[in-house]
């Protein structure tokens, strides 16, 4: 097979996964203002769970070309945000894919959804003192796993995220940084709206982050889908 054939094949495996995504913001096929400033509808594949609103000081301003054949949100820091629809509130298993650049020294979101209200992660991954922690909450108590030393500042980075019977998972550019093996029953049915840069449990704090596709699956992808879509992020 040529290395053109080659990379035709794993760019129409990385279509086809982003296709089956339930939720997209972001990317190629991203997503569009359809009311004036504030509101996004997935554009994508049809699936339209709801709308994502942008909050905060100048939204029309936070949307804008990121990288090659990507658009998405450039949030500042400050007070900006984007409110997700509840479309993995109470998913037994799941996967969240995110090609994101987060420049912080200091702990801070990448997405984040309080338990009902309260001061506990119902689903949420935030950098924190160079690693990656992520929570998953069914309504039992949240549970979390950390990958030391795997994210890396102001640099555009593919991380994913997985919950389910095969446990807790973080990857980075394609590879797995962490993983626990302990069964997770789901994330929070009653969980809040879930936020694009900003933490519920920690006082509503911001992020300086810039995506350029936020995707969820249903179903834990596994390793190869990763890989996957990392060899095609790379090949654009």
């Amino acid at each position: 097979m040529t290395t053109l054939a080659a990379l035709n094949l794993v760019e129409s495996h990385a279509d086809y996964l982003l296709g089956k995504a339930d939720y997209m913001l972001g990317g190629a096929q991203g997503m569009t203002d359809s009311r004036g400033t504030t509101t996004l509808y997935n554009q994508g594949q049809g699936r339209h769970w709801g709308a994502s609103t942008i909050k905060g000081t100048n939204p029309a301003a936070c949307w804008a070309p990121q990288l090659i054949g990507h658009t998405g949100p450039s949030l500042d820091g400050t007070d900006q945000y984007i409110e997700m629809p509840k479309v993995f509130a109470g998913a037994a298993k799941g996967t969240i894919v995110m090609l994101a650049h987060l420049t912080t020294a200091v702990r801070r979101p990448f997405f984040s959804a309080a338990q009902n209200g309260g001061g506990t992660a119902a689903c949420e991954l935030l950098h924190n003192s160079a690693d990656l922690v992520f929570t998953a909450n069914d309504g039992g108590g949240a549970e979390t796993i950390t990958a030391t030393n795997a994210y890396v500042n102001a640099t555009w980075v593919l991380y994913a995220c997985e919950w389910g019977p095969l446990g807790k998972r973080i990857y980075a550019d394609g590879v797995l940084k962490a993983s626990d093996g302990s069964k997770v029953d789901g994330v929070g049915a009653t969980m809040d709206t879930p936020c694009l840069g900003r933490e519920y449990v920690l006082a509503y704090v911001y992020s300086t982050l810039k995506v350029a596709l936020f995707a969820y699956w249903p179903e834990q992808l596994g390793e190869a889908a990763h890989r996957t879509l990392q060899a095609a992020r790379r090949a654009t």
